[in-house]
């Protein structure tokens, strides 16, 4: 069923009216369809004009933070068929922290990594990287990233959107976010310790390496990949020195789009093993 990414703004007054009067008769009343607002205009056009729906086509409205709604289309707009559902965010939350790329290749990378699982996008300026620093065309390129996410969104049913953040210098590398402390991979052509064994389970006492480095399952864990040409040797210092732990995904050297691809599948696809 096809997903549309539509913040929320159900006026869902007759769901709280039902609640209410359950508990007052002491009868659990199942909560009625929410009233969905009138579409915005490029909502309604895209709708009507590009995905050409007809009338009693389903899809599901979703908020991008876990509630959806299914509904149809009718002449007049959405529909409400159900009532609010909501799904939790499945942890931990994966970070993705990418220096961009020549060319379009990392458009293909956020693009990817948003269908595959990564919640939190974060763009870094490395020592060797190829971006030049000027704000306004990475203000650009984050929007550009997010419209991308978004429409990985809508195509692969996610319940949580991806996020991308501003750009930072890798030594502005977040340590912690809401969860708490995260835990970081650096993709490193150098080797490491195998991203498989570690995202599979992580602070686990039955896996030997990964019990040395997380003592408890962390909530937010993350991957570095640097540029084309590497991190720096005073980089790679910095992020070990903050607990980082360096990673290979196999004996082959990967471009860089490809390690954030395979990697970014290895810690969803160990989330899902775990969950």
């Amino acid at each position: 069923m096809r997903q549309l990414l539509w913040p929320l703004a159900f006026a869902d007054a007759d769901a709280d009216a039902a609640d209410l009067a359950a508990k007052l008769s002491g009868v659990e009343a199942a909560p009625p369809p929410p009233t969905l607002p009138k579409l915005p205009g490029d909502l309604d056009h895209r709708l009507r004009r590009v995905l050409r729906l007809r009338p009693g086509d389903a899809l599901t409205v979703a908020d991008g933070e876990g509630a959806t709604v299914a509904a149809t289309w009718q002449e007049a707009g959405l529909r409400a068929e159900a009532a609010i559902a909501r799904r939790t965010r499945v942890t931990p939350t994966i970070w993705l922290a990418f220096s961009p790329l020549k060319g379009d290749r990392d458009d293909w990378l956020v693009e990817k990594v948003a269908e595959i699982g990564a919640d939190r996008l974060l763009p870094i300026r490395c020592a060797h990287g190829v971006s030049a620093r000027d704000a306004a065309r990475d203000a650009g390129r984050v929007s550009r990233w997010q419209a991308l996410c978004d429409a990985a969104f809508e195509q692969c049913g996610r319940s949580h959107r991806a996020r991308v953040e501003a750009f930072v210098e890798i030594a502005a590398l977040p340590l912690a976010d809401a969860a708490g402390p995260i835990a970081w991979f650096v993709g490193d052509e150098l080797g490491g310790d195998p991203l498989l064994t570690l995202a599979s389970s992580p602070g686990r006492p039955s896996d030997a390496v990964a019990a040395d480095a997380w003592p408890t399952p962390p909530r937010s864990i993350g991957l570095v990949v640097g540029p084309e040409g590497g991190l720096s040797s005073a980089e790679r210092a910095w992020l070990a020195d903050r607990g980082a732990r360096r990673v290979s995904f196999g004996p082959e050297v990967l471009r860089a789009e490809t390690a954030a691809v395979v990697g970014c599948g290895l810690l969803a696809a160990g989330r899902q093993f775990r969950a």
